[in-house]
């Protein structure tokens, strides 16, 4: 919780990255200094604390950099390319479904990647990536929103992804037609799909 010993340097939604290691990235939801530190609040709703009086903002780009224990760090906009580590799907992802993965402190998202067959065609008629915030269809290899009344999939056959194959699927629905009959070696098997909560 913020006090009145601190003062928001980012307030939004950002990555906390380090220099030197690209493995490293911690979705935040505020960043605050206080006290000759500086302390990210994480998507877990834990605070990590950097010992820090070298902390400046980028007048272009808005990114905070700031060098603690004599290893530099910056504070970013998210990226969509930032889906391959915040998303089980780990693929490129909308700003807006990040978001929504990275402010469910406390709980799970519910995310589904979705193929779409029409029972007389044998190639596949959509592809779309869903989480509790919105539905996005895959068209020309970008995710665009579609409306909560949308009904362009009503009356399909729906396959599942399997979560461990979608970067490779997403690959081949934006390169080719994918046939109904391929796309069906990635769907998730019966047994690996959860029951829904009603």
């Amino acid at each position: 919780m913020l006090d009145n010993k601190g003062y928001p340097v980012y307030p939004g939604v950002g990555v906390l990255t380090k220099t030197g290691d690209p493995a490293y990235a911690l979705a935040t939801t505020g960043v605050f200094t206080t006290g000759g530190s500086l302390t990210a609040t994480l998507a877990d709703g834990t605070e990590q604390e950097f010992p820090s009086d070298d902390v400046s903002v980028g007048e272009k780009t808005g990114r905070i950099t700031f060098t603690s224990s004599g290893t530099q760090y910056m504070i970013r906009d998210l990226r969509e390319e930032d889906g391959v580590w915040m998303s089980r799907y780990k693929i490129s992802l909308p700003i807006e479904a990040l978001e929504q993965l990275t402010r469910q402190t406390g709980g799970t998202v519910n995310e589904t990647l979705t193929a779409y067959a029409l029972d007389d065609s044998a190639y596949l008629v959509g592809l779309s990536y869903t989480n509790d915030m919105g539905q996005w269809a895959r068209i020309n290899g970008d995710w665009v929103l579609l409306s909560p009344e949308d009904d362009t999939f009503s009356d399909t056959i729906v396959l599942e992804i399997n979560m461990d194959m979608s970067s490779e699927f997403l690959d081949l629905y934006d390169n080719n037609f994918v046939t109904v009959t391929d796309a069906e070696k990635y769907e998730v098997a019966d047994a690996e799909v959860a029951p829904t909560e009603e």
